[in-house]
């Protein structure tokens, strides 16, 4: 899927500008942001001795970016987006976290002129920049700068490192993806005590500390009407009141998690659907084979698969048809229905 994936952004790299240019064409054949896009897929579509890291890298942006009408991430029409500097911002604290700011080239907000002749290269030029880091980040953030066994035989940590197309997909989606980095950090209360210790010996202003967060841990799939101590601790999390029953997932609690989900830029559905589970969830009914929702959705077999299985694991099920009869409960299918033919 990736090599067919690489054939078509070469194809289009190398037409769609010659469209544009003809001479006795329309002056504006293709839109400023398609434009932009294809800036963006002729800097992913250079050949450079790339790692196995970057090479991935790549190829989920490749990717990413083949999706007609694709929005960017990071700029616009103006420059860089309030998001981009969100993502800035939180990158330029890498130092408070044992990593280097300095190893993510990121782009200067102050270098775009929207009068420049060359405007449209700085913009496709920032938005593969703001996304490399974004990658960069992520992966060094769950340890994967370091290889260990360089450092000694004796280490030999498994490293969940991050997949890039994940990554892509669910920031694109938050509402404060300087958050989402963040989250990518180590959590326990041991490293946050070395953290800030590291920020006061490097003269830095130690942050105070916060009340503990309630830490719900691994069990069932929490929905509504499951009866179960860890809806206690859900409800200690949202600062719901225990009602009649406190280990009942009822309409409250159901309410509290859309609106924590609305707040944090997840799609409100009460179960922690990403908007790329939804979008694959709402072509179950159809009957596509994997492969075919993946080519409709310019993602791969594998990308599909695994959605699919998360999505069976949120919903507590074990088939299509299940899935499609419980999203159909919850309402999931209705813009789905709305939208088809007939």
């Amino acid at each position: 899927m990736r090599a067919i994936g690489l054939g078509l952004l070469m194809a289009a790299v190398v037409s769609l500008p010659g469209y544009a240019a003809e001479p006795d064409g329309p002056a504006n054949l293709i839109t400023q942001a398609e434009a932009l896009r294809i800036g963006v897929q002729g800097l992913l579509s250079s050949k450079s001795g790339d790692t196995a890291t970057r090479k991935a890298q790549k190829e989920a942006l490749i990717e990413y970016y083949l999706v007609p009408d694709q929005r960017m991430l990071w700029v616009d029409e103006n420059g860089l987006t309030e998001r981009a500097k969100l993502v800035i911002a939180e990158i330029g604290k890498a130092d408070d976290y044992g990593l280097n700011a300095s190893d993510y080239t990121l782009p200067d907000a102050a270098g775009f002129n929207a009068s420049d002749p060359k405007a449209r290269e700085w913009l496709a030029d920032a938005e593969v920049k703001v996304s490399y880091a974004v990658l960069d980040y992520t992966n060094d953030a769950r340890g994967g700068r370091i290889e260990p066994l360089r450092l000694s035989k004796n280490l030999d940590p498994s490293l969940a490192l991050p997949n890039p197309s994940e990554v892509l997909e669910s920031i694109a989606i938050r509402s404060d993806p300087g958050a989402y980095l963040r989250s990518f950090q180590p959590d326990q209360p041991q490293f946050e005590a070395l953290r800030q210790k590291l920020i006061e010996l490097r003269g830095g202003k130690v942050e105070e500390a916060k009340p503990a967060v309630v830490t719900i841990p691994d069990g069932p799939v929490l929905k509504l009407g499951v009866e179960h101590e860890q809806v206690a601790l859900l409800r200690k999390r949202l600062e719901i009141s225990p009602g009649a029953n406190e280990t009942k997932f009822d309409e409250a609690v159901l309410e509290a998690v859309r609106q924590f989900q609305s707040s944090h830029g997840s799609v409100a559905d009460g179960m922690e659907l990403t908007k790329r589970e939804i979008e694959i969830l709402r072509l179950l009914p159809m009957r596509l084979s994997q492969r075919e929702i993946g080519r409709r959705l310019f993602v791969s077999y594998n990308t599909v698969h695994s959605h699919i299985r998360a999505i069976y694991r949120k919903l507590g099920v074990s088939s299509r048809d299940d899935a499609v009869e419980r999203a159909r409960e919850h309402g999931l299918l209705w813009d789905a229905a709305r939208k088809s033919p007939g």
